[in-house]
Parts: structure tokens; C-alpha cells; sequence
């Protein structure tokens, strides 16, 4: 006889044409030869106009049409690029460096200064998983636990 019962669904966890790939398209940014070009030439350019005109820099990257190029062009980085660039453009000796940190996390396009915004988020959390997890601290929790477990 036949059993009456309905078929069991498939398993999601056990993909019916083999292993799943996944392609991380950050990755793939990241080892782009001609992206990581287009950064060096970029990051360069700043760092030059930085330390010989930090004013005419400023004033340019809170401009609506640099800061529309520097968006497009960060739009398309890694999170670990943008936030080297965005370090690199709002250097403590950069005059009027807030402004320029406002003017960039602000655009007409929500989605770029969305962006920017994540990866300087992203980064703060990475720093403070980091400190916390350091080495020196990890090792000092389990000297502390090994102690508590030896005084009971």
C-alpha cells in the first residue's frame, strides 16, 4: 500500500545542484589591479594637495562638484578604502576638517553619503572589537578565570 502521507519539503540547508559559491563582490573590488590604481593615483593626489595647499583642499572637497566625483568615485571601494580616503581627506591638519567631514557625508544622492556613513560605522565597530578583544585583555580573562577556578 502506498504511503498516504505528503512528500517531505527539501532541506534548505542541502542545496540540490552541489555546494553553493558565494562571490563577495567586496572582494573582488579589493583585488581589482585597476581600482587599486585609481586609489593609489587618488589617495596620492590628496595627500600632495594636503601638505602643500590643506586650504585650497579643503575648500575644493566641501565643494558640491568634488564632493559629487570623491562620492561616485568611494561609492565603488571597499569599506577598508573608504575609510583610509575618508582619514586621508579629513587629517587633523586639514583646515575646516569638520566641514569637510559634513560636506562629504552629505549629498544630494542619499545612497552615497548612506555609504560613507556605514563604513565609518564599520570601521568604529571593527576599532572597538579590537580593543576588546585584544590579546593582552583575552589573556588577562583567562589568568582571572583560571584563578576564580583555583580558589574553589
Amino acid at each position: 500500500m502506498p504511503d498516504p502521507s505528503p512528500p517531505a519539503p527539501p532541506c534548505w540547508l542541502e542545496p540540490a545542484d552541489g555546494p553553493i559559491h558565494l562571490i563577495d563582490p567586496l572582494e573582488e573590488a579589493a583585488n581589482d589591479p585597476v581600482l587599486s590604481e585609481d586609489f593609489i593615483r587618488f589617495a596620492s593626489a590628496i595627500d600632495r594637495a594636503r601638505q602643500s595647499k590643506p586650504e585650497a583642499l579643503s575648500e575644493a572637497l566641501q565643494s558640491q562638484a568634488t564632493r559629487d566625483q570623491v562620492q561616485d568615485f568611494l561609492q565603488g571601494l571597499p569599506i577598508d578604502r573608504k575609510v583610509q580616503l575618508l582619514a586621508l581627506m579629513t587629517h587633523p591638519g586639514l583646515p575646516h576638517r569638520r566641514a569637510v567631514t559634513a560636506a562629504l557625508l552629505t549629498s544630494k544622492d542619499k545612497g552615497s553619503s548612506l555609504s560613507l556613513s556605514r563604513a565609518l560605522q564599520a570601521d568604529k565597530r571593527d576599532k572597538m572589537m579590537r580593543r576588546i578583544y585584544a590579546p593582552e585583555r583575552v589573556a588577562f580573562l583567562k589568568d582571572v578565570t583560571k584563578h576564580m577556578r583555583e580558589d574553589a
